[in-house]
């Protein structure tokens, strides 16, 4: 959890949590439209992109596991397939393809589940990807998140006090 960023996105987590389910063996074709898959692989656009992002895809690794060893040489070049379609389909110039797996503290990752985001910025501003963050950001993203779940159990942003409106108002879309 302390890695999303808006309030929709801690939504979205705190729905798949307690429903028991992985968000992405389970994705919720409400937020994410498949826009590629095969036998290893199934690829949507993230429904919370970060800012300065033209693109921002994510592939997840059908077979529920969060350790890059699980995959065999016919998953790495199903992967290869994969991420040369959506390069044709959608033509970017450049990115990254960033590997999110293992334990979140390492990887930065929101869902425990091994998956590549593909990032094209588009030229609007810094676009960065974190793999680990300060114990003062933890802290920091530890106030957010009580606020967040303070709305998520009723409470309306107006009637937060005016540090909390602070935290999050940014964070709302």
């Amino acid at each position: 959890m302390l890695n999303v960023r808006t309030f929709p996105q801690y939504i979205s987590m705190v729905e798949g949590i307690l429903a028991k389910r992985c968000m992405f063996c389970q994705i919720d074709p409400t937020k994410n439209t498949v826009i590629y898959e095969n036998r290893s692989w199934r690829m949507w656009l993230n429904p919370f992109p970060q800012k300065h992002h033209a693109f921002h895809i994510v592939a997840a690794y059908r077979l529920h596991t969060n350790d890059l060893a699980a995959l065999n040489d016919d998953d790495w070049r199903r992967l290869g397939k994969a991420f040369s379609w959506v390069q044709e389909k959608y033509k970017f110039p450049g990115g990254a393809l960033a590997i999110r797996f293992g334990n979140p503290r390492f990887n930065a990752g929101s869902i425990r589940h091994l998956h590549f985001n593909i990032q094209v910025p588009d030229g609007s501003g810094r676009v960065q990807i974190t793999l680990a963050k300060e114990p003062e950001e933890i802290l920091a993203k530890n106030q957010i998140l009580r606020v967040f779940e303070k709305m998520r159990q009723g409470t309306s942003f107006e009637n937060l006090s005016l540090a909390e409106q602070s935290l999050v108002r940014d964070r709302m879309q």
